[in-house]
Order: C-alpha cells, then structure tokens, then sequence
C-alpha cells in the first residue's frame, strides 16, 4: 500500500525455502497463544494495517485492504495511523483535509500485540520499508492480481510489490484497479497469514 510493504512478524516457527538456488531459512510464526489444547485457532488473528495518508489517498487504501483482510474467516484487520510528522501550520499551508479521528494512532508497544503488518506511507516516508530490515519477512503480492497487473492502458499506482496510488499533486481520486488490487493484497495477505498459523 502506498510502497506496497506487506509483512509477517518473523517468529519461531518452522523453517521455509525462499530460493532454490539460495535456501534462506526463514522462520513463520505459529505463535503459541493462537492454538487451543486441541491444536486450533482460538482466536482471530490480527493484522494491523498501520499507515499514514495526508490527502486521504492511503487513507482509502488502508480501508479497502481492511475489506480484503476481513473477508477472509478467522483474520481480522485493525486500522492505525501514525503520529502527524508535519507542524499544523504546514499541513494548513498545503490545504491538507482534517484526518479521520475514528482511526487511533498506534504505540510502539501495541505493536508486538500484531500476528502481521501492512503498512502504508507516501514515498516522502519511504524510510519505513526499513522495518523488513528489523526481523520481519517482507511478503509481496507479485503477479497474482493476475491481468490487470500488467495492464498500462490508464494510469494507476500499484505494482507486484503491493497496492499503491498515483495521486499527482494530491487532487487525483482512486481509480477502481488501485482499489480493487488494495482489496486483492489485504485478502492476499490474510489468507497467507491464516495458512502459515494452521497446525502442520
């Protein structure tokens, strides 16, 4: 979303192959607390979908990925934003829009209460894709959007790294693809997050 990082907390779990010519071990959480004595899910799992948006455009995506996330059964998506970066008066001066006040900002420590993560950020704070650097396994969606992946007849954000947006100066809305490929990579991702925690 935004940049299009989506990513899984690296947790113990067992071990799998990213590469046949390179084989990194990499571990996929299976977290204890998740599975009844029975060996099952007890809980929903969560994906936090932490982004930040000053015209509203990863505003939109963040909620259209938040779709994707819940239509899958057993996972759940929550909405944060993170901390405003900008002086007031700064945001007034590019005509920024007040931002919606039902989404909560998210704390440092309600981080590690996340089973994943999408995050979202406009390419001015591309420095958060340093996160996959700090113990998460970044997980992109690749080609499977299928056709309209690679379709260039119109405009639009979004790549096989995730959804994104072309939003120009701030004034161009979303188009239906970007929001579509927004709902595509949270259910995507859910569904990823969902195989990975099953008992094996």
């Amino acid at each position: 979303m935004g940049k299009g990082n989506g990513c899984v907390p690296s947790k113990n779990g067992p071990l799998v192959t990213v590469s046949d010519t390179n084989p990194i071990p990499i571990p996929i959480p299976i977290p204890d607390q998740l599975k009844s004595k029975a060996g099952e899910i007890s809980r929903n799992l969560r994906i936090f979908i932490v982004y930040y948006s000053m015209y509203g455009h990863v505003d939109l995506l963040a909620k259209r990925m938040k779709k994707g996330v819940d239509s899958v059964d057993g996972v759940e998506g929550v909405l944060f934003k993170v901390p405003e970066t900008l002086p007031l008066e700064t945001l007034e001066q590019m005509r920024v829009p007040v931002k919606d006040d039902g989404v909560p900002v998210i704390s440092v420590e309600e981080m590690v209460e996340a089973d994943g993560f999408l995050f979202g950020f406009p390419t001015r704070l591309t420095a958060v894709s340093v996160l996959a650097y700090h113990g998460m396994v970044y997980v992109p969606i690749g080609y499977t959007f299928g056709s309209e992946m690679s379709n260039l007849e119109s405009i639009r954000g979004g790549s096989p790294y995730g959804a994104g947006v072309f939003s120009g100066n701030g004034s161009r809305p979303l188009s239906s693809i970007e929001l579509d490929l927004a709902h595509h990579q949270g259910k995507y991702m859910a569904t990823l997050l969902k195989q990975r925690s099953l008992p094996r």
